[in-house]
């Protein structure tokens, strides 16, 4: 049926428009939380929170070292994940994960290439890919920086990512209080620190 009256259709809009509404408002809501948080993080490193980014993001420098927390927003099939990068440059690339059901599929089929670096207890325990095997066997011979690797992934992070110029360390579902104490984010930073 066509209506010629701009009340008819303001009407069917209405409730579009009130959805709209309430997702901004829960947006914005969310991410001046979020700042919030981050501001905390000036309390135990230096630094601030960029005027314009894509996601709520901490910016500072510790020990001559730059680094951004980021907060990943929950999307429609992935959770929330808190980003710690630390700019530190490396020769190579190098990811680590935790041993799962969902690696060693993924080794079965051929999708991940894994690495071994000699330690059994800590080959068991990961799965590490990289683009120079040599270069992260040397790497990781350091046990101080393995025991910094399980440190991680004993407070919830997931994966730690080395990509030349980078450290990045996921934790998904964080928890803002608790993970963005910045007691625990300058220890955290601390660890990095020494990769």
């Amino acid at each position: 049926m066509i209506c010629g009256s701009g009340f008819y259709t303001l009407v069917n809009l209405a409730p579009l428009a009130i959805v709209i509404i309430a997702v901004i408002a829960f947006v914005m809501y969310e991410r001046e939380k979020n700042r919030n948080a981050l501001k905390r993080l000036s309390c135990s490193l230096p630094g601030y929170i960029p005027g314009f980014s894509l996601y709520s993001s901490y910016k500072g420098e510790y020990k001559g070292l730059k680094f951004t927390v980021e907060l990943i927003p929950r999307g429609k099939n992935s959770p929330s994940y808190l980003n710690i990068y630390l700019f530190k440059d490396h020769f190579f690339k190098l990811r680590i994960y935790k041993e799962n059901t969902f690696t060693d599929l993924g080794k079965k089929i051929g999708l991940l290439r894994e690495i071994k670096v000699g330690d059994v207890p800590f080959d068991n325990e990961f799965v590490l890919s990289t683009d120079n095997a040599d270069m992260a066997k040397s790497y990781l011979y350091n046990q101080q920086l393995k025991n910094n690797i399980r440190e991680f992934f004993s407070r919830g992070f997931t994966s730690v990512s080395i990509n030349y110029r980078r450290i990045l360390i996921s934790k998904p579902n964080y928890n803002l209080e608790y993970d963005l104490d910045p007691k625990n984010v300058a220890e955290i930073v601390n660890i990095m620190s020494a990769f």
